[in-house]
Formats: C-alpha cells, structure tokens, sequence
C-alpha cells in the first residue's frame, strides 16, 4: 500500500492519525442543490465508503489524518466511497 501523504505540503512526516468530524448523510435534493452549497472541502458522510463509518451516535466521526507542519486534517482517499 502506498504511504499516505500530506495533499498541501506532499509530507508524509508529519502525519498523525487523527478522528475528524465530516458532515451529514445527504438526501438526493440536499446533493443537488446549488444555493448554499458548502465549501468544496467539505466531505460528507455519504462520500465515505460505509465500512469506515461507525455506529450512531458517533457516525460522522471518521479516522483521518492531520499533518502537525500545515496544520490541516484530511480523510485518505481509500476510505472514499
């Protein structure tokens, strides 16, 4: 498997695991809308592949990433659905 690396600085020495709270599950109306959409950052809880997800209540808790040098989190892109 390839070594997961920073999508901002390319580091992978940096990295720490870390749990991130992504958004909501979506209905089909919800994903279509345009006006107020969020930010293109934003992953939603349908755009992770259901396996990763846990349980109610904690649901939109997903195990991510955080590089300490840019001081961002990101989801990696094999957990994506």
């Amino acid at each position: 498997m390839e070594e997961e690396k920073c999508p901002a600085c390319g580091s992978a020495a940096f990295l720490k695991k870390k749990m991130l709270l992504i958004g909501k599950v979506r209905n089909e109306q919800e994903k279509i809308e345009k006006e107020g959409a969020p930010p293109p950052d934003q992953l939603y809880a349908d755009q992770v592949d259901p396996a990763h997800l846990r349980n109610e209540p904690i649901e939109r808790f997903v195990d991510g990433l955080f590089c300490t040098q840019c001081e961002k989190g990101f989801i990696p892109h094999r957990i994506l659905s």
